[in-house]
């Protein structure tokens, strides 16, 4: 993360009212897409970074429904000017759910990376305790308890989803060739009240993803 891009974010944050005027949001919009989404994207390498963007997404989830209610207040009464109020709303509220969507997709990101380097430290504490190499278990057990930190505001839960990108067709069962259809969604249902990783069906292999919510 380059100190320009935190001074930037971390004055918007520390901003009473971010966002308060019409052109004012959408230039805050427009500094955030470039700084999440531009040639040098924001990149979450610590904890720390993870901390700072989940607060971003808890002031960009307020400014976005703060945005909705002031649009709603405007055009509720006015059904005759409705049409013109929400392409004047329109642009933020757009921009809004585009950098929450941003912000969202970095942070579960990390998450399931976390989640993959726990998984991989977890296979190699169980390979050194059968060989008796206690140094190297002891080394990799401190990964097992690593978590992302709690910010208020913030939550997420881990779902099994089809993994698209993996998918042969050919070989999956006729039940389950619509990938959206009932049979996986139950599935899937039926591990997830196991707690359990779903064995990959033949020709439908699945993968662990991380879906936010703020506000």
């Amino acid at each position: 993360m380059s100190k320009e891009a935190e001074s930037g974010l971390t004055l918007w944050l520390k901003q009473k009212e971010p966002g308060k005027e019409h052109r004012q949001q959408l230039k805050v919009i427009k500094q955030l897409r470039e700084e999440l989404d531009g040639e040098h994207p924001f990149v979450i390498e610590t904890d720390e970074d993870y901390e700072f963007l989940a607060k971003l997404l808890v002031h960009s989830q307020r400014n976005l429904k703060e945005t909705k209610k002031k649009k709603e207040a405007v055009t509720k009464p006015i059904n005759q000017a409705l049409r013109a109020f929400r392409s004047w709303w329109q642009p933020p509220i757009h921009g809004w759910e585009q950098v929450i969507k941003l912000i969202k997709g970095k942070l579960a990101e990390y998450e399931e990376r976390l989640i993959r380097e726990k998984e991989s430290a977890a296979k190699v504490l169980a390979e050194a305790a059968q060989e008796e190499d206690f140094e190297l278990a002891h080394a990799v057990s401190a990964k097992l308890h690593e978590e992302v930190p709690t910010v208020a505001g913030v939550s997420s839960r881990e779902v099994w989803v089809v993994d698209r990108e993996r998918v042969d067709l050919k070989q999956a069962p006729v039940e389950y060739l619509a990938l959206d259809s009932e049979s996986v969604n139950e599935y899937l249902r039926r591990w997830a009240k196991e707690k359990e990783r779903p064995p990959d069906l033949p020709g439908i292999p699945f993968k662990l993803e991380v879906r936010l919510r703020a506000g």
